[in-house]
């Protein structure tokens, strides 16, 4: 009822989630386009719900609303190196943290601080509940090459499907049909410091409930090309979003910089 609500009568970003969703789906008619914004607004709220009761959930009823299917991958990995992973801001991103709670493995969540104290703290406490810590986006590059000299190796978990500053986009890539700016940094910290890099693939089972595959993008990130592992986690993302478009986070203006690529100069 609230998500109900909110669509109906205030409104939120209603016109940028109808823009987002023509514009990644142009082949939907209207009344289809509709059906999904309103199913996208119901898990929206659901993932705000979610995100607050998160430190009322126990272990075990936590790993059965959210459970990962092969978290020996990422032990496994870990016994040689660093591993970054990297979500996307569909079905549920909030409770990755709790991958801390399989085979005792030690991780960091990378976050955007925000200048709200109280959410700011609010944001800390729930992604720290299951032993996870946590870095700022600011200080990830310095904490991942100081652990990168140590032999017990952490894993970061971060979304990276956000739109970066125009000003800052160093990458431009295709990401649901639409050439964007997109974030280089995980692929070039990830090389920088010879860290793997997963992805964690979330899929809803039904409401609450989710499944969870970790699937390797590379654990030798300096034999790609640049681009690639950028490439391949957008592919990612962008198979996840189409098997299951109501689970994506539509109310954010992930496609405003479209058509704004600098022209490059013509080398002479």
């Amino acid at each position: 009822m609230l998500s109900g609500f909110v669509f109906g009568l205030v409104g939120y970003r209603t016109k940028l989630v109808d823009k987002n969703i023509a514009l990644c789906f142009p082949e939907m008619r209207d009344q289809e386009r509709k059906t999904l914004a309103k199913r996208a607004y119901r898990h929206f709220f659901d993932i705000l719900l979610e995100m607050f009761r998160a430190d009322k959930l126990s272990e075990n009823q936590i790993k059965k609303q959210f459970q990962i299917e092969n978290p020996e991958l990422l032990k496994s990995l870990l016994i040689h190196k660093n591993v970054i992973v990297l979500g996307a801001h569909h079905a549920n991103w909030e409770w990755m943290s709790s991958i801390t709670l399989y085979h005792h493995i030690q991780g960091m969540a990378v976050y955007q601080k925000v200048n709200n104290r109280f959410y700011d703290q609010a944001i800390y406490k729930i992604r720290s509940h299951w032993g996870m810590g946590l870095v700022t986006q600011k200080d990830f590059f310095r904490t991942i090459s100081a652990q990168a000299q140590s032999k017990d190796h952490h894993f970061f978990g971060m979304v990276a499907d956000q739109s970066p500053l125009l000003s800052k986009a160093k990458m431009w890539q295709s990401f649901m049909g639409v050439e964007v700016p997109v974030f280089a940094g995980p692929e070039s910290i990830a090389t920088a410091v010879d860290a793997a890099l997963v992805f964690m693939e979330v899929d809803q089972v039904k409401r609450g409930y989710y499944r969870v595959q970790l699937k390797l993008i590379t654990d030798d990130p300096k034999s790609l090309s640049p681009g690639v592992i950028t490439r391949q986690y957008l592919d990612l993302v962008e198979a996840q979003i189409r098997r299951q478009p109501h689970c994506y986070m539509w109310t954010h203006n992930r496609w405003k910089h479209q058509g704004k690529k600098p022209i490059q100069d013509p080398i002479h």
